[in-house]
């Protein structure tokens, strides 16, 4: 199967993983914000975002480099499995040892809730679940339709028990078991397929793949660790200086941003094994300009609906959301940037350029603690929001800088013509809402008119449609 026909089918196969599943996702997060309401949203948020810095360093860069090392020789899975699974099982119950004495800290000097320790505690259990899960191995063998499967399985189960269970705000702590739950079910479920198809791989000690695998990830997980405290830095401050409730009203708005960002991970994860395998520098930059083309149509045309649609948000959450709608707005630029970013991201990653890379997320952690320091105290969510853009700007920049030190260009020509084509149908949306049209038929016209113009100027052309639609 040649290259252009093996990345259609591997975002075919991780649209229907991230699209059927998350779409799930999509329905059961909504319903789960809605009932348990903004306070309990904001003890959910606050715990998530304090777990998520465990859970990235069970995660580390250890998914990257396992894709990246198998994708180049298949015959090296086993033992990266065996390997990576070692080391993630031990790190995991450490982590998870670690944030059960952190919340006993916090116990004693800060005195959160009991409902929120608990809360903490039970989502806690998802740092064990994710060391054992081995998604990567499947995006590096590029059978996406595992993940696809997998994927659907634990957001059906989510839905289900959500709905079932879980009817109004004290029912908090059971949806976080809820979603615990299914996810370990899964977790194991993938693991036995494995098994199965691959063979059991040896949880092995070896040494020199331990420090091959541990080194080559701490590089890289550095820069997603510095990435996840972005969102860990924002949430704990506003949780402390303004409370559950504004907590939740941009927890809401946050996870609806996430969701928009799932399409920029697949592009990645069908891009990225492709992308690894290549050495020839015109192959990488011939496949970074589909692959940035791609990921910013699609940012744009999905930061244009966040701003068009974000009133309609606090409609389907409740009145007691009010605010939601401000913060997606100013997220929609935020959304934007982060899809210029993983352009420029993932292939330094998959060429491992991981070092020069750390350099653009410690100046987007500087830029994040700095603004959230001066604005959250006195505009709260309003204020953390306007921060994710400053930081997320500051990596951005700093991304321009090295890939063009890197490889001579940001592809400035292709972003120009991408934003130029792009603005006609943004600015007449805008001016058909200013003159009363309804905003959801606006925003139709206007993407008509954004899509047209790339066609029209060859941006995206038929033939790659037309290979879409045969796959």
């Amino acid at each position: 199967m040649n290259v252009a026909k093996q990345i259609v089918k591997n975002m075919f196969s991780l649209s229907a993983a991230e699209f059927a599943g998350k779409g799930l996702a999509v329905i059961f997060t909504i319903y789960l914000i809605k009932t348990i309401g903004p306070a309990n949203n904001g003890i959910f948020t606050s715990a998530k975002s304090l777990v998520q810095g465990f859970l990235i360093i069970v995660w580390l860069g250890f998914d990257q480099v396992g894709i990246r090392e198998v994708a180049r020789d298949r015959t090296k899975l086993n033992d990266y499995v065996g390997a990576i699974l070692s080391i993630r099982l031990i790190i995991g119950v450490l982590s998870y040892a670690a944030l059960l004495l952190m919340m006993e800290f916090y116990q004693t000097s800060n005195s959160p809730s009991l409902l929120h320790k608990y809360v903490t505690y039970v989502y806690g259990i998802l740092i064990l679940g994710n060391a054992f899960l081995i998604n990567w191995a499947y995006q590096a063998v590029e059978r996406m339709q595992i993940i696809a499967i997998r994927s659907l399985l634990v957001n059906s189960l989510n839905l289900m028990g959500l709905l079932v269970f879980v009817n109004d705000e004290n029912d908090l702590l059971l949806a976080v078991w809820i979603i615990v739950i299914s996810f370990l079910v899964n977790s194991i479920w993938m693991l036995g397929h494995f098994f199965k198809s691959y063979g059991i791989p040896r949880i092995n000690f070896n040494k020199l793949i331990w420090k091959t695998i541990i080194w080559q990830s701490i590089k890289v997980g550095l820069v997603f660790l510095i990435v996840t405290f972005y969102s860990i830095i924002g949430v704990q401050m506003l949780s402390h200086w303004r409370g559950d409730i504004e907590t939740g009203i941009y927890g809401a708005a946050f996870q609806i941003m996430v969701f928009l960002l799932i399409p920029t991970g697949i592009l990645q994860g069908a891009f990225f094994p492709q992308i690894s395998k290549l050495n020839e520098m015109g192959e990488k930059l011939q496949m970074i300009s589909k692959y940035l083309t791609i990921n910013i149509l699609v940012g744009i045309f999905l930061s244009f609906c966040l701003y068009f649609f974000s009133d309609f948000v606090v409609d389907i959450l409740g009145d007691k959301y009010q605010g939601t709608n401000d913060v997606l707005k100013i997220l929609s630029g935020t959304l934007l940037i982060q899809y210029l970013s993983t352009s420029y991201f993932s292939p330094l990653i998959a060429w491992k350029r991981e070092n020069t890379v750390i350099f653009a997320n410690l100046a987007g952690l500087l830029a994040n603690v700095l603004m959230n320091f001066l604005l959250i105290p006195e505009y709260g969510y309003i204020g953390a929001a306007i921060a994710t853009i400053f930081c997320e700007g500051a990596v951005l920049v700093v991304l321009w800088i090295i890939f063009n030190y890197e490889f001579k260009t940001i592809f400035l020509p292709d972003l120009l013509k991408i934003i130029t084509f792009s603005i006609p149908g943004i600015i007449l949306s805008f001016y058909l809402v200013s003159i009363g049209l309804h905003f959801s038929f606006s925003f139709i016209i206007g993407s008509l008119i954004i899509i047209s113009f790339q066609f029209f100027f060859k941006i995206i052309k038929l033939s790659d449609v037309a290979l879409i639609t045969k796959k």
